[in-house]
């Protein structure tokens, strides 16, 4: 198959990003987690501290159901995400902590624990990562199916719909000020 074939040229090339891509990709799309995850495990032997590839183990174990083990990576996540911002101050690594906090929401909304579900939504929202939308939304309306949403976070996270949904949306975070 072309999904086996692009594996195996992945794994061949040792290409931890290709890699990323497609365990997160089998679990996301296609809920094929175990084969999923493995290739994360091989993406993560080849960069352990890829603030991308934990994220997706992340997501991956969150849902297989394992959420504290999810947590942790997430948590691996938001370090090296925020040590690889320090170490390449050009980039801009609003889109993968934004995403982070949100699975880190969903994960606590998973838990059990509103009060940390909210906090790191909020921290999402605030972050004002445009890029990270989609995901932003998912997160929002699990927790608002499950009736975690707070009144404030959902209020805010209709005033980052609106401002990422402007014609010429700054590329600032919606809480600096101008």
């Amino acid at each position: 198959s072309v999904m086996k074939q692009a594996v195996k040229t992945a794994l061949n090339d040792n290409n931890d990003g290709r890699l990323n891509s497609m365990g997160y990709s089998l679990g996301f799309e296609r809920q094929e987690y175990k084969k999923g995850l493995a290739l994360l495990d091989d993406s993560l032997r080849i960069k352990p501290d890829d603030c991308y590839a934990t994220n997706s183990k992340g997501y991956l174990l969150m849902r297989t159901g394992d959420l504290k083990q999810s947590r942790e990576y997430f948590e691996a996540s938001d370090k090296a995400c925020l040590e690889a911002a320090k170490a390449n101050p050009d980039e801009d690594y609003a889109y993968p902590l934004a995403v982070n906090y949100a699975h880190l929401a969903e994960n606590y909304g998973l838990s059990g624990d509103n009060n940390q579900a909210n906090s790191y939504f909020n921290h999402a929202l605030r972050i004002g990562s445009a890029k990270a939308r989609d995901e932003i939304t998912e997160v929002a309306t699990h927790l608002q199916e499950k009736q975690i949403l707070s009144k404030a976070n959902l209020e805010l996270f209709i005033s980052y719909i609106r401002w990422i949904e402007q014609p010429e949306a700054p590329k600032a975070a919606i809480t600096k000020k101008k």
